[in-house]
């Protein structure tokens, strides 16, 4: 491997550090053929798929993954390749909108490149698959999306060349890096944890010329120092086996689990309905006494109410007794008084 790219890729240095000519001399590639390499453009674009999404699929592509050859460097590839109605069924319809939303918002151009043509998700350890050699997408547009954040890991920097330094791209969970073709890009040596990616690639693009492709070929060849491509793919196979074993050890652990997981669940779930069925009874009962009270209430305002009318009444019967009283001791006072003048009338009449 070269010097300079055995730095950039094993030993992490910091990429800012290497110029992009010293890149172009050791891959073998002409930098004034690769010029639009400096401008190529990325498009970086936070939170594109949710924390589920990527957990879903960090788990998919480590219940079910291939150890094919790798097309960029005869390594195993360790990704699990997925169809659109596949990537839709594990992170949904509208997630897969706002992924392919991305390329129209990339370029123009970019908008008119149609489907995916391949998806995967693809994981790194140090063990299986370390790094991923610096190479041009065989894509008009490229999608790959970090399905961890970079601190998650150690190492696995994606590296991007251009304009006169190597860059380093930090990423988010589920943040998207948009590029098409022109870009050269690398995963560096990943050191400890493991990392996810989703990389969906949307139509073709022109390949490099046959002087270069062959000079590239012998760049790849050497990426393996102490053996051919065959040999690392058998010994990274070989390192994948117990490693694959643990894992389904772990997932079938899980899967028990979950399994005795299961009936505390219901235990939980019939608690939780009882509670809301007792909190709805206890609620009833509420509003039942609130309005029991809200009719007492209304009740002692109605005999309060009775009980001054009848006063009224009673003091307006006193009041007709006391004038019935007085009209009978006034009509005695006239009896009287007409008695007494006739009296006196007859003994006047009689004298």
């Amino acid at each position: 491997m070269p010097p300079v790219i055995h730095l950039l890729l094993v030993d992490n240095v910091d990429p800012s550090s290497i110029p992009t000519k010293a890149v172009f001399a050791a891959l073998n590639l002409d930098p004034a053929r690769h010029l639009a390499t400096d401008e190529a453009q990325v498009l970086s674009v936070p939170r594109c798929l949710d924390a589920v999404a990527c957990a879903t699929l960090r788990d998919a592509v480590d219940r079910k993954r291939s150890t094919r050859v790798d097309s960029v460097d005869g390594a195993a590839d360790h990704q699990l390749p997925l169809t659109l109605m596949q990537l839709e069924q594990l992170i949904g319809a509208r997630a897969v909108d706002t992924l392919l939303a991305l390329p129209a918002r990339f370029s123009d151009e970019a908008s008119e490149t149609g489907k995916p043509r391949e998806i995967f998700v693809r994981r790194y350890t140090g063990g299986t698959r370390p790094w991923n050699p610096f190479h041009h997408d065989a894509a008009a547009v490229t999608i790959n999306v970090a399905l961890g954040d970079d601190a998650a890991f150690a190492g696995g920097r994606l590296l991007a060349v251009r304009r006169s330094r190597v860059e380093a791209i930090e990423r988010g969970e589920g943040e998207a890096t948009v590029h098409d073709s022109r870009l050269l890009h690398a995963v560096s040596r990943i050191t400890g944890g493991v990392r996810y990616s989703l990389i969906l690639f949307i139509g073709h693009a022109e390949g490099m010329s046959a002087a270069e492709a062959a000079a590239f070929a012998a760049y790849l060849r050497a990426l393996p120092d102490d053996a051919s491509r065959q040999r690392v793919a058998q010994q990274l196979r070989a390192l994948e086996a117990p490693l694959e074993a643990a894992l389904s050890a772990q997932t079938r652990e899980m899967d028990a689990k979950r399994s005795m997981a299961k009936p505390a669940r219901a235990a939980i779930e019939q608690a939780r309905h009882a509670h809301a069925t007792a909190r709805e009874r206890r609620e009833r009962a509420e509003r039942a006494a609130q309005e029991a009270e809200e009719a007492e209430h209304a009740a002692l305002t109605a005999l309060d109410a009775a009980i001054e009318a009848a006063q009224v009444m009673r003091d307006e019967h006193f009041g007709a007794q006391v004038a019935v009283q007085r009209l009978r001791m006034e009509l005695l006072a006239t009896q009287r008084e007409g008695r007494a003048r006739l009296l006196r009338e007859a003994e006047k009449s009689r004298v």
